[in-house]
């Protein structure tokens, strides 16, 4: 993202991630697995810093049971300068179109 010659050039007033989750990977451990989600919501947030107008936000949508509560989005976010404004429930309805998939594994669509 923060590196597309098109998205660069643009400011957005807000950036959307629904549900981060880099997928299932049967031959990594739970430990390994934490880590590459931890990634890419590190990388998510780096990137999106030079994306967002001055007063821009960054939604995150997340679970906050196990084992997501182990990524800890909030202290990830707030390295890159980000910090939580408020939480509210997900509601579907508010993104027409929106459907959650599932990928990398058997039950996937």
């Amino acid at each position: 993202m923060g590196s597309d010659p098109i998205l660069t050039r643009i400011k957005f007033d807000r950036i959307i991630f629904n549900l981060p989750h880099t997928g299932h990977f049967p031959d990594l451990c739970e430990s390994g697995m934490n880590k590459m989600h931890k990634e890419l919501l590190s990388y998510f947030f780096k990137n999106t810093k030079g994306l967002l107008n001055e007063d821009g936000e960054v939604h995150i949508t997340h679970m906050e049971d196990y084992p997501y509560d182990h990524w800890k989005v909030t202290k990830l976010a707030k390295k890159e300068g980000f910090h939580l404004f408020e939480k509210v429930e997900f509601q579907k309805s508010d993104y027409p179109g929106y459907h959650n998939k599932r990928g990398s594994d058997i039950m996937s669509n």
